[in-house]
């Protein structure tokens, strides 16, 4: 799996005349599995809300623990559904690795749309764990 840092504006620090902003972001790849197919459960998590940016998804999760780092993985096994626009199922897969903490975490996962994009057109929409109610429009 391969991991891109990359850096994005966010908080203002300094004075007006040389505003400077830094947030770490750690840029995600699907992984495509043509033989992939969707387990039907995972890890509890909570998909708060989901869009895109450019060539980004950006899915919010809420999820309990606090004490260990979780484990993401967001699939595709690359099958276009025949719809107008194109649309595509992905599988958001969370490995809690164990973790017993009560806190609730909320965290934005970002993954690099571009390996997925319909190649016959401008716009697809994906559509995260089977949950068709929150439909993800990408415009590219």
């Amino acid at each position: 799996m391969t991991f891109i840092q990359c850096k994005k504006k966010k908080d203002i620090i300094g004075s007006s005349d040389a505003m400077e902003t830094i947030e770490e972001i750690r840029m995600r790849e699907i992984i495509i599995e043509p033989e992939y197919q969707w387990p039907g459960e995972t890890d509890a998590f909570n998909l708060i809300s989901s869009s895109s940016s450019g060539d980004t998804l950006i899915l919010e999760v809420e999820y309990g623990g606090g004490c260990e780092a979780h484990g993401w993985k967001l699939l595709s096994n690359n099958v276009w559904m025949k719809s107008l626009p194109p649309k595509m199922n992905l599988y958001l897969e969370h490995d809690n690795k164990g973790d017993m903490c009560r806190a609730l975490i909320t965290e934005k996962l970002y993954f690099n749309l571009e390996p997925v994009k319909y190649s016959r057109g401008k716009q697809a929409i994906f559509i995260v764990n089977n949950d068709s109610e929150k439909p993800i429009d990408y415009r590219y």
